[in-house]
């Protein structure tokens, strides 16, 4: 089977180790642009508070702008921000993630379609030391949806739609597309998927090693 792997989320834990201080940045580049908040804690408590229900930053700042009556030009600074790299906050793997990825690679074909900055999101692929050589493609999206890449990936592998495991956080950008394309699709409880709604995965896990059976099961 061929699996295809989300990065943020599903692999490395960007909620607990990178969202909050992307968060504020992006807030403070629109205070400093000239977005009028009372207080900027206060204004971060309601950015964090909005982040939880959203489906991605660009959704949680527009909500956010739109509720202040700003112009919308400051939801692309918030994100121009948002986007710039870290560089000294290392994001480390979910619990398990490394061995699972290892295991799986052994007797399985294995994918990462992630969305992001191409250079940011190459970074944290090599800040965990994941090792590229067990991956058939690793493919960076500008685009939430990944539609496209995974039918660019199940061209070049030759795999079926009913051969094609996907997995990850966010069932509109990740799994959606996939379930419309006919693959297995696995949502990640971590990050957004953990309050995330009306989804409908096939199958729903809170730890990676939960899809070692589920792969056994479809294999």
């Amino acid at each position: 089977m061929l699996i295809i792997f989300d990065v943020d989320d599903t692999l490395i834990d960007t909620w607990n180790y990178s969202m909050q201080p992307q968060l504020k940045r992006g807030l403070n580049a629109m205070v400093d642009a000239g977005l009028q908040v009372d207080d900027v804690n206060a204004a971060f408590r309601e950015v964090s508070a909005l982040n939880d229900t959203t489906a991605n930053a660009t959704e949680t700042y527009s909500q956010f702008v739109g509720n202040k009556g700003a112009d919308t030009t400051f939801v692309q600074i918030a994100m121009d921000a948002y986007n710039t790299p870290i560089e000294s906050i290392a994001i480390p793997f979910l619990d398990g993630a490394k061995e699972v990825v290892e295991t799986l690679s052994k007797t399985h074909s294995l994918a990462l379609v992630t969305h992001g900055v191409e250079a940011t999101q190459q970074r944290k692929i090599d800040n965990v030391e994941l090792d590229r050589s067990l991956f058939v493609s690793i493919i960076v999206s500008k685009k939430y949806d990944k539609k496209e890449h995974y039918q660019k990936i199940m061209g070049e592998t030759g795999f079926a739609a009913d051969k094609i495991v996907v997995i990850g956080d966010k069932f509109k950008s990740d799994l959606l597309p996939a379930k419309e394309l006919g693959m297995h699709t696995v949502h990640m409880k971590w990050g957004r998927g953990k309050v995330e709604k009306n989804v409908s995965p096939e199958f729903s896990i809170s730890h990676l090693r939960e899809l070692l059976p589920i792969i056994e099961g479809l294999a």
